[in-house]
């Protein structure tokens, strides 16, 4: 059984006052209760779990443990399927090339221009050693098109790899459509579900998926530790060479108190995941329907009903988003432009143009993602924010 929150660790009381967070498609506040899990395996069970000693056998079964509770959360039926990594990152490049790079001959790899950059950058990485890496088409809303995947997928395809759910726009990819056409070929396909682990429940066998990437800081756990899970006899090629922890897939001395704030953070995830759901979506549908309504030349982007019920994105025509923030910051609203991995180097987004946005009202993009701290008063909040900060830019 789950183990239930604790009721004396509430969410912060409802005010205007403070800051507001609204970027949670970046990274979530670790929980209290994950961190309370964690900090015995600083101190105490503090052992390498590569050791003989009894120090070491502790850490080991801390680690087995918290394998178990993640398999059961993927539906994984081998626990020794997960493999442990430092965060999303990661387990999308050890999916990705630990595969291409035991591939009997090069192929044909089949994503989209839409990927979060972890998985479009190593993928592009592979054009100039022999394989074949082609984008499938998406419509407006950031959904593949089954049928142009169906004419992409030629005998010798070796990979496919999409994400489940979009982290600029939050668009909900028909995987288990596209696994169907997938299953017709030999290839393997690979599943960034980074943002899908806090509202959809993960069952690898359901998905019809190889491999399944996720992390500790998208789901309210700690930065720096993520999980990769792929079928057994998936042979990898590993990246990181070394001791031969996690299996042989990848060498280090494993991150105990990590892996033990991952394992709590699903638990409660689960616990809380469809009444967390229902409100975040109430909260969402009221967001975009008021900035619609309020704002002048502002479009919602992604699909309006497959889509994360926490992020709400927008294009905004005669702003540029990398000039909104700072305003939206002095409002004590902290939102993005879109993947807070790439906005720093990235003037139009990428993901909004495969979309069919223009180049010029595709940077003016802004990515509102709520979470657990939201309440309907920072609605309020950042709807008056966002309009005040339109408002200075346009007239800049």
């Amino acid at each position: 059984m789950l183990a239930s929150p604790s009721s004396s660790k509430s969410r912060p009381t409802p005010s205007t006052s403070r800051a507001v967070y609204a970027d949670h498609a970046a990274t979530t506040p670790t929980r209290s209760e994950v961190v309370e899990a964690m900090l015995p395996h600083f101190t105490e069970t503090y052992g390498n779990p590569s050791g003989i000693h009894s120090f070491a056998q502790g850490a080991r079964d801390v680690i087995s443990r918290a394998r178990e509770t993640i398999a059961r959360f993927v539906g994984a039926y081998n626990a020794k399927e997960i493999t442990f990594t430092s965060g999303g990152t990661e387990s999308n490049s050890l999916a990705l090339e630990g595969v291409l790079e035991r591939a009997q001959h090069p192929g044909r790899i089949i994503t989209t221009e839409i990927e979060h950059a972890a998985v479009y950058e190593t993928l592009k990485r592979y054009e100039g050693r022999g394989f074949e890496v082609v984008f499938a088409p998406i419509d407006q809303t950031g959904i593949v098109k089954l049928d142009e995947l169906a004419r992409l997928l030629v005998p010798d395809t070796v990979l496919v790899s999409m994400m489940l759910v979009n982290n600029e726009v939050g668009t909900i990819q028909p995987l288990g459509e596209i696994a169907q056409l997938v299953r017709h070929t030999r290839a393997l396909l690979h599943t960034d579900a980074v943002q899908a682990a806090t509202f959809m429940k993960l069952d690898v066998n359901e998905l019809d998926v190889d491999a399944l990437s996720f992390s500790g800081h998208k789901i309210y756990g700690p930065k720096g530790v993520g999980a990769l899970w792929v079928r057994s006899d998936v042979d990898l090629e590993p990246r990181v060479l070394g001791g031969g922890q996690e299996f042989g897939r990848r060498s280090g001395t494993e991150n105990v108190p990590g892996i033990v704030g991952l394992a709590r953070a699903v638990e409660l995830v689960e616990y809380d995941r469809a009444q967390e759901t229902a409100r975040l979506t109430d909260l969402s549908k009221e967001l975009m329907s008021r900035l619609l309504t309020e704002i002048d030349d502002i479009s919602l982007t992604g699909h309006p009903d497959r889509r994360h019920p926490g992020i709400v994105s927008f294009v905004i025509g005669g702003v540029e988003g990398e000039s909104l923030l700072p305003q939206l910051d002095r409002r004590k609203v902290a939102a993005s432009t879109g993947s807070a991995c790439s906005t720093r180097t990235q003037k139009s987004s990428r993901i909004l143009e495969a979309m069919g946005v223009p180049h010029l009202r595709a940077r003016g993009g802004l990515r509102i993602s709520l979470g657990r701290q939201s309440t309907r008063a920072d609605i309020e909040h950042i709807i008056r924010a966002v309009a005040e900060a339109v408002e200075v830019v346009r007239n800049a």
